[in-house]
């Protein structure tokens, strides 16, 4: 087996063991590995970047290279992430 084994693969190895074996606590156990999921999730706050929207702001960190990421991400209602990607063509 590798160093790493993701949650899933390891679930996955679990249920084979334990249909191989006939050990139904390993069956339980992969049942159990999953995450609870999330009891309170915020509402989205800000508009998705758009390959239109990351241009314009390309162009507009261009055209104000004194302005830093915060100040242009408020000019476009977005977080500050959202101008890095854009700056770095991540999106």
């Amino acid at each position: 087996m590798r160093n790493y084994v993701s949650i899933p693969d390891a679930r996955d190895r679990l249920r084979y063991l334990a249909d191989k074996h006939g050990i139904e606590e390993l069956r339980e156990i992969a049942d159990a590995m999953y995450r609870r999921s999330a009891t309170r999730r915020a509402a989205v706050r800000s508009p998705k970047v758009t390959a239109e929207m990351a241009e314009e702001i390309r162009q507009y960190a261009k055209e104000n290279p004194d302005l830093h990421q915060q100040d242009i991400a408020n000019e476009f209602g977005v977080n500050v992430g959202r101008i890095s990607e854009a700056l770095h063509h991540d999106r």
